[in-house]
């Protein structure tokens, strides 16, 4: 016991030496170190430090995340908490893979890592998991309570995946009569892997312009329902879904990035939708890595009302998405804060990789790169590129070429999608051509051989 102790005061030591952060001295050698009481407990172990020792190292760097970091580096990947509790208290938790919540006899072990599973999936119609917090499992409902959600955080700490993870469970629950789903991907990376769900409305949308029309396609879709459930006089789509011989399918509206429709009519009417969506059966997530007052202004938190953040650059981004500070302390990918069955929680959010999309969806998501051959004209333009172009996949002589077939945004629309899927090379500068490469050859139905074509 007394030896495991020793292993994470070295860490702790280790950490504050390498951060600088330890002052040495010259007369008796050495360094300048904290004065520390140790407390083990069951799963972690506690060190109460004297901040005063260290007169060099302000308060703010003792609880920077980069400490925390740092420490659980030198302790072998175990997790690690620095809080202020009127001096400061460094926890080393004894179980790799396990955090707390909290201090305490009240602390609740959270995952750090929490892959979605069938498991997970709640039985009620539309709820989902958001993942898991100090009381355990916290659900969603996307068809009422949760039907407005507006998610923001950093880029890389989870919010695109808690997205999917969100659209994964309902496809796996609901078929096409009872889910529908609307994305805006203007990335084009982010959801390509979905561009086969039978639940798409219309297909995925990813230029500024496509993205418009499908939110204006979805308010058409609003101002139908609406005139249903007025000539059935009922008040809501549920209880027309009751006597109807044709239901109306939830419909769930995801816009990736929020920040490219900022200050435009177009988030005027994704604030509509998400106003008036409720009694219609229109759900709205909107998601951004800018939660800043010009992307998120008042009208849109007011009709968001269900706001859940990932890490955050500032406490003034967190106070933008969630109205209070606290986003910016959070420092795993995966954790979010937010305000659910009303509480305060800080939640692990669940994790989709390949085998969890396979496991839940089955053959109903493939990645493109998955996806059977090309079309007529997509095998055509390949084609004219290997023979005609030595392999270069050069957009103004393809929009010549096969002009009314193909339009000249389109090719360049698919000339991204296919270099982002490794079909295409990247382009050395705005100048240059891509290539075709051989994996895209090779899904040619009769092979063409080009000097052209680069192997990868």
């Amino acid at each position: 016991m007394m030896r495991e102790i020793e292993t994470y005061w070295e860490a702790v030591l280790r950490a504050l030496r390498t951060q600088g952060w330890l002052l040495e001295r010259p007369q008796q050698g050495g360094y300048v170190v904290p004065e520390a009481t140790g407390f083990v407990f069951p799963e972690y172990c506690v060190f109460a430090l004297d901040m005063q020792r260290l007169g060099n190292v302000t308060r703010e760097r003792w609880l920077s995340w980069e400490l925390r970091e740092s420490i659980s580096i030198m302790a072998g990947g175990h997790p690690v908490w620095v809080v202020d509790a009127g001096g400061l208290a460094v926890a080393v938790s004894r179980q790799p893979g396990m955090q707390r919540q909290a201090l305490g006899n009240a602390a609740c072990t959270v995952p750090t890592h929490l892959p979605l599973t069938t498991e997970l999936l709640p039985a009620a119609p539309y709820a989902v998991c958001l993942g898991y917090g100090a009381q355990g499992a916290v659900t969603l409902d996307i068809g009422d309570e949760h039907r407005a959600i507006l998610v923001g955080g950093t880029s890389g700490f989870g919010k695109t995946t808690f997205i999917q993870s969100v659209l994964v469970q309902l496809a796996a629950k609901h078929g096409p009569n009872e889910f529908r789903l609307v994305l805006l991907d203007p990335k084009l990376v982010d959801f390509t892997m979905y561009s086969e769900l039978p639940q798409l409305l219309y297909p995925i949308a990813n230029e500024i312009e496509e993205c418009e029309r499908a939110i204006e396609q979805t308010m058409g879709e609003l101002l139908r329902r609406r005139a249903l459930l007025a000539g059935a006089r009922v008040p809501n789509w549920q209880q027309y879904n009751a006597g109807a011989d044709e239901t109306l399918p939830l419909i769930l509206l995801v816009v990736d990035e929020a920040a490219d429709f900022a200050g435009t009519p177009t988030m005027d009417t994704l604030v509509e939708l998400a106003r008036k969506g409720r009694a219609f059966g229109i759900s709205v997530m909107v998601g951004t890595q800018h939660p800043t007052t010009k992307v998120i202004d008042a009208q849109v938190k007011a009709n968001l009302p269900t706001a859940i953040a990932f890490r955050t650059k500032s406490n003034s981004d967190s106070r933008v998405i969630l109205d209070r500070a606290g986003a910016e302390q959070l420092r795993d990918k995966g954790r979010c804060l937010t305000f659910v069955g009303g509480d305060w929680q800080e939640v692990q959010t669940c994790y989709v990789d390949e085998a969890a999309r396979e496991a839940l969806l089955g053959g109903l998501a493939l990645c493109p790169e998955q996806r059977a051959g090309l079309d007529t004209v997509e095998a055509e333009l390949v084609r004219y590129a290997l023979l005609q172009l030595d392999g270069a996949f050069i957009i103004n002589r393809l929009a010549e070429q096969f002009q009314g077939a193909i339009s000249k945004r389109q090719l360049a629309k698919l000339a991204r999608q296919w270099e982002h899927r490794g079909w295409l090379t990247g382009q050395a500068d705005a100048a240059s051509a891509r290539y075709v490469t051989a994996e895209l050859a090779e899904l040619l139905t009769t092979p063409v051989q080009a000097a052209g074509v680069v192997t990868r």
